[in-house]
C-alpha cells in the first residue's frame, strides 16, 4: 500500500459491495488519508464472527513489541510471511481497505 489514499465513497454502496447488513452510517470524504490515523477496514474481529466494515488504526505493532516501537504502514512481499513482526497477524489477521484512489 502507498503512504497516503483517498475513500470517498458513499457506505451503502461499500457494504454492498461486500454483502454487509449493516445500519446505514456515514463515512466523511476523505481525499487525503495518512497513516498514524483511523481508517475505514472491512475484517473479521474474531474467529467467529460476521464480517463488519469497522475502524482500524493505520499502522502495525504486534503486541509483542514495545509501546516505542515503529508503526510500520506496510510490508514487502518478500518477508511479510517470514518475518518475526509479520508472519503471525499476515496469517492470523487480514483485512480489507477500500480506496477509491492512492498515492
Amino acid at each position: 500500500m502507498c503512504g497516503r489514499f483517498a475513500l470517498y465513497s458513499p457506505y451503502p454502496k461499500l457494504s454492498q459491495a461486500w454483502r454487509l447488513s449493516l445500519e446505514a452510517r456515514e463515512l466523511t470524504p476523505r481525499y487525503n488519508v495518512a497513516p498514524g490515523t483511523w481508517i475505514t477496514a472491512v475484517r473479521y474481529p474474531s474467529d467467529d464472527a460476521p464480517l463488519v466494515m469497522d475502524e482500524v488504526w493505520w499502522g502495525f505493532r504486534p503486541h509483542w513489541a514495545k509501546e516505542k516501537s515503529p508503526e510500520p504502514i506496510n510490508a514487502t512481499v518478500e518477508k511479510v510471511a517470514t518475518s518475526n513482526y509479520f508472519r503471525g497477524s499476515f496469517a492470523h489477521h487480514r483485512c480489507l481497505v477500500p480506496a477509491d484512489g492512492w498515492y
